[in-house]
């Protein structure tokens, strides 16, 4: 009779014991998901944001992307393909998908996202 006693009120104890170290490791993993940049809806810190050369867009393909234009409009997309002084870009219009060209010329700065 007292070993069940004993049982049952050490029982919530074990199980509480595991729960508290994943909510610490979870908050530890949310921490650096969040520091990293990647989570959606956030915006990069000015720390985070590294420019690229159009010449270097070829080896970010698949990657997403701010075009900054030289009439100060700006762009997202990712990149599709690089070629001849253009870069295609795939933007996400509503429900799907599309795909756009830019030139060099008109391209001020390119910043990866």
């Amino acid at each position: 009779m007292l070993l069940r006693t004993v049982l049952l009120l050490a029982a919530p104890l074990l199980f509480a014991l595991p729960a508290q170290a994943a909510t610490a490791d979870d908050e530890a993993w949310i921490a650096r998901y969040i520091a990293s940049g990647q989570a959606p809806g956030l915006t990069p810190s000015s720390a985070q944001v590294r420019e690229i050369a159009f010449a270097q867009l070829g080896e970010h393909v698949g990657r997403r992307v701010r075009f900054v234009l030289n009439d100060g409009r700006s762009r997202h997309g990712i990149v599709e393909s690089v070629g001849g002084g253009q870069v295609q870009v795939r933007a996400q219009f509503g429900s799907g998908f599309f795909l756009y060209g830019l030139s060099r010329s008109d391209i001020r700065s390119i910043q990866l996202d």
